[in-house]
């Protein structure tokens, strides 16, 4: 889909912003950092090319890479408004923290986005984060496509691609 003449960039993704359906989860500082309080974030499982897609600015640190798969160490980009929630007035970069439990496994922060609007437009800033798909695995994807052209004029090609990988979808 990507070589598709008009297609900027594409991605797969569990959600889109603004979406019907968000994940969320209560959020672990990393085990070593006593804690009381357990956060609430919302997140989203997406692909290395997901940040470009969604034209999603970083102000730290970097995105996912196709080196952050099933063998790396598991990793997260956070936003501000989790960054500044978990570690007050420290650099978020190399912190960890966990969303499957207190137990683990936990995440390394390798980068920060700013703060955006995630489940509805009139929103206060939401703790969320995203993980790579590579290392956590959903069947469960979104096609999410930019294009220099109007939607109605790759739609056939996009289809075509689709039903040539599987002709029931």
């Amino acid at each position: 889909l990507r070589a598709l003449p008009g297609v900027e960039s594409a991605t797969l993704a569990l959600n889109v912003p603004l979406g019907s359906s968000n994940q969320g989860a209560k959020v672990y500082r990393e085990p070593t950092v006593p804690t009381e309080e357990v956060l609430q974030a919302f997140y989203n499982v997406v692909d290395p090319a997901y940040f470009q897609t969604m034209k999603i600015a970083l102000t730290q640190g970097r995105t996912f890479t196709l080196g952050d798969n099933e063998a790396a160490p598991r990793v997260a980009v956070v936003n501000e408004a989790l960054a500044s929630h978990l570690w007050p007035g420290e650099d978020p970069i190399g912190k960890q923290f966990s969303f499957k439990g207190a137990q683990g496994p936990y995440v390394q922060v390798v980068g920060v986005t700013g703060t955006g609007k995630y489940v509805f437009i009139g929103e206060d800033g939401q703790n969320f984060f995203y993980v790579p798909a590579s290392q956590n695995f959903t069947s469960a994807k979104i096609l999410q496509i930019r294009t220099s052209l109007p939607p109605e004029a790759i739609r056939k090609n996009v289809e075509q691609q689709i039903h040539a990988l599987e002709a029931d979808l």
